[in-house]
């Protein structure tokens, strides 16, 4: 036998279901007088294995007529996996296999013996031979460090920013802007900025890029790729605050120096040399700052999107996905209000990945607050950019999955039906 039988779903549910009544059947699928046999002798061996269990297991009181072969492929495939719903309906990892480059159905996993487990990376991209070169360290960093796996096009740029600068030898600038070390609770294992003082400890965005850095630069080690660590404190952030009347009891002023000392601190917990940076300093004075922010939040305002890859719809399905937490931040503020936040806010990523975009040729953003806005870094310049999850804001990170892999759950669920009886 030189290739794998396929079946699709119909076929399967027909020789499944007479497997299991004892049924006679005939598979139009073998061709040739050798597979024929080999077909045969596998299905033969198949219904003795059925017929095994079988007097181990009432079917009848069992939540699903297959639960047999599912059983028997959890035996054959250490990385298959299935539950049983509320309803009573199997839920399995299937479509995390492919055999001659298809999804497989249920006889075909039992069937055949080289049926390939697939990676994280190549269920949720595909596979090219320069993503098979970083795919094994790639699922480690993204495993070890918690990071949230974004859209195909953001995904691949950070793996193109990496292999072009270690393949020119050149020098990847790893940079992250740090929220301020604002007071915060922890409720049920959930955690809300309380703004009711401000600290110079790490904080909590600066204890994850503590977290986070480590292992980036293992990563980056492995692949013999030179580095730089930026740190950029929120400086900017002191302008919500009015000094006369600021819930955190200190000046501007005193909110940028406890701001530079929390950069500080975060920069002496590392082993490597780190360049300390603020955003004032970087454009010049506080007033550029206001100016720049001010024309970029404009053009949000008036539709221009920039550089980000979003058009109306993506942009509007960011908003929804804010606005519990601007409700709860504003209370009593009417939506349009709130959106008008919402784009003073992306505006701030914006200007911020316009400033890396003109110091830095090659950098990759490491962002710590909420995966959401990562696509406003690049309004200037597309931007490389990959996000902690975060634990402020319950969201599933799924959402930014691509379409391949709705694509791949569609395929399954109709393989998925032939255990439905």
């Amino acid at each position: 036998m030189n290739r794998p039988i396929l079946f699709d779903a119909r076929q399967s549910r027909e020789v499944l279901k007479a497997i299991r009544y004892g049924m006679e059947f005939q598979v139009s699928r073998a061709e040739g007088h050798d597979d024929a046999d080999w077909l045969q002798h596998r299905l033969q061996r198949l219904r003795k294995h059925y017929l095994a269990r079988r007097a181990h297991v009432d079917e009848k009181r069992s939540a699903f007529g297959n639960v047999i072969f599912y059983q028997l492929l959890k035996e054959k495939y250490a990385e298959f996996d299935y539950h049983i719903d509320k309803s009573g309906a199997p839920l399995s990892n299937l479509y995390h296999f492919k055999i001659d480059g298809h999804l497989p159905s249920l006889l075909t996993m039992l069937i055949n013996d080289d049926v390939r487990h697939l990676g994280e990376l190549e269920r949720r991209y595909g596979v090219s031979d320069r993503l098979r070169e970083l795919a094994r360290p790639v699922e480690r960093l993204f495993a070890e460090a918690t990071l949230v796996y974004p859209d195909a096009a953001a995904f691949h740029r950070f793996v193109d920013t990496v292999l072009h600068v270690r393949d020119s030898g050149q020098t990847l600038q790893l940079v992250s802007a740090i929220c301020p070390d604002y007071s915060h609770t922890t409720e049920g294992g959930n955690v809300r900025y309380t703004f009711s003082s401000i600290g110079v400890q790490p904080g909590l965005a600066g204890r994850k890029v503590l977290d986070i850095l480590p292992v980036m630069m293992r990563f980056l080690d492995a692949l013999g790729v030179r580095y730089a660590v930026n740190l950029y404190g929120g400086d900017f952030e002191s302008l919500a605050y009015d000094d006369a009347d600021s819930p955190l009891g200190v000046t501007r002023p005193q909110f940028v120096q406890c701001v530079r000392e929390q950069i500080g601190n975060i920069a002496q917990r590392l082993d490597v040399p780190v360049r300390r940076a603020f955003f004032f300093d970087e454009v010049g004075t506080q007033d550029a700052w206001i100016a720049r922010h001010k024309r970029i939040y404009e053009a949000l305002a008036a539709g221009d999107l920039g550089s980000t890859g979003l058009d109306q719809a993506a942009l509007d399905g960011i908003f929804a996905t804010r606005l519990p937490l601007y409700r709860e931040w504003f209370k009593g503020v009417d939506e349009q209000a709130l959106r008008q936040v919402f784009l003073k806010q992306a505006a701030e990523y914006a200007l911020m990945g316009e400033i890396y975009a003109q110091r830095f040729d090659h950098f990759v953003v490491l962002g710590v607050d909420h995966h959401r806005m990562a696509p406003f870094y690049g309004f200037a310049r597309p931007a490389a950019v990959i996000y902690r999850q975060t634990d402020y804001i319950v969201e599933d990170a799924a959402a930014s999955a691509p379409a391949s892999v709705g694509t791949g759950r569609e395929e399954a669920r109709e393989l998925e039906q032939e255990c439905a009886r």
